[in-house]
């Protein structure tokens, strides 16, 4: 039967190794996600940018639609007194 992993049977030199190399992933793993979440605050950004944009597009469309709607009340009411003058 093989011997389990002890301090007699494991040379430091490896142990080394092995923890170095656990550093270099864990390291790179939190370079990448740092890397992510920058790229996702940047579009968090432009998304919100375009959100306002769309609400500016989105209040100029209501108060045309309310002018017109105005208008088309005024034009109504306007036919309204005609027909009870005849």
């Amino acid at each position: 039967m093989a011997k389990a992993p002890s301090r007699e049977n494991v040379s430091f030199d490896l142990f080394k190794w092995v923890i170095a190399g656990a550093a270099a992933i864990v390291a790179g793993g939190f370079w990448l996600l740092h890397s992510d979440i920058g790229d996702l605050r940047r579009g968090q950004t432009e998304i919100s940018k375009e959100i306002g944009t769309m609400r500016v597009d989105l209040v100029k469309a209501v108060g045309a639609i309310e002018t017109q709607s105005a208008l088309t009340n005024a034009k109504l009411q306007t036919l309204i007194d005609e027909g009870r003058k005849r």
